[in-house]
């Protein structure tokens, strides 16, 4: 069995399927039975677990074909894609903190007041 991610006509994941890969000879005869058994027209592509693909396909995130890579959905509007990893980062690295009551969040209207901060210290019994 292998998972496909249907995608939308912006490449947005909208749905995860299932299907017997053993069945067929390659990814585009699969993406072909997809589409009929789902009456769609949307394009299939295969989530490998391996990490071919990078990262996990996931509801709302979407398929760069360019990157030939699944992005999670975009947490921040000032976070930036690693092209390494393909995963969201803040402009900014989370600060260290070794004190286990402290926890630090992201605070986009802080950034965006001064883009020198935006973790924000928080009480971690609090969240």
């Amino acid at each position: 069995m292998a998972t496909f991610a249907e995608l939308n006509n912006t490449n947005e994941v909208i749905e995860l399927h299932t299907l017997d890969v053993s069945l067929f000879n390659n990814e585009s005869e699969a993406n072909t039975k997809l589409q009929q058994l789902n009456s769609s027209t949307n394009v299939f592509k295969q989530y490998y677990f391996d990490g071919t693909r990078k990262n996990p396909a996931i509801i709302g995130g979407t398929f760069d074909s360019t990157r030939n890579a699944f992005l999670d959905i975009k947490p921040y509007p000032s976070w930036i894609l690693n092209e390494t990893t393909c995963k969201w980062e803040p402009p900014i690295v989370e600060p260290t903190n070794e004190d286990e009551e402290i926890t630090y969040i992201w605070n986009e209207d802080a950034y965006n007041a001064d883009n020198t901060t935006g973790w924000v210290e928080t009480d971690r019994n609090t969240l």
